[in-house]
């Protein structure tokens, strides 16, 4: 909000017009998506929405969002284009194990029913001994 003069206004915020008919199609697809994820179709259409003349809070009261995630992608979309809907990678918690490390121990799981699994000593099965003789990978400590 912007204070002029004793009383307040908002800025209006507007996806900038569509660079050619082929982004245009792409975010009418997009937004019309039902294999899609989710938070993809909602920002395609998002930007639908702005470019038939809604406004920030109708829109959000039509996807049931906050004002504050409907301005976030509009900029986004501004800014980057459609590459700027996408979701920035590097999210989340890294990985302890590495993907071969994975593989390997799906595999052995999938190996080891409990029909063909194989006691040994000590109530341990074929496939939870090869487990105990793999290396574990170091501790990370943030």
């Amino acid at each position: 909000m912007r204070v002029l003069g004793g009383g307040c206004w908002a800025m209006v915020l507007w996806a900038r017009p569509e660079r050619d008919e082929d982004e245009r199609a792409v975010v009418r697809r997009l937004s019309r998506a039902r294999k899609a994820p989710r938070d993809a179709v909602m920002r395609a259409r998002m930007i639908e929405l702005s470019w038939s003349g809604l406004r920030v809070p109708a829109i959000a009261v039509e996807l049931d969002c906050s004002r504050k995630t409907v301005r976030c992608w509009l900029h986004r979309f501004n800014r980057s284009g459609l590459q700027g809907l996408d979701d920035l990678g590097g999210q989340g918690r890294r990985r302890r194990i590495t993907e071969q490390e994975r593989s390997r121990i799906i595999a052995l799981v999938k190996t080891a029913t409990s029909t063909t699994a194989t006691t040994l000593g000590q109530g341990r099965t074929q496939c939870e001994s090869q487990l105990m003789r793999m290396p574990l990978p170091p501790l990370v400590t943030p």
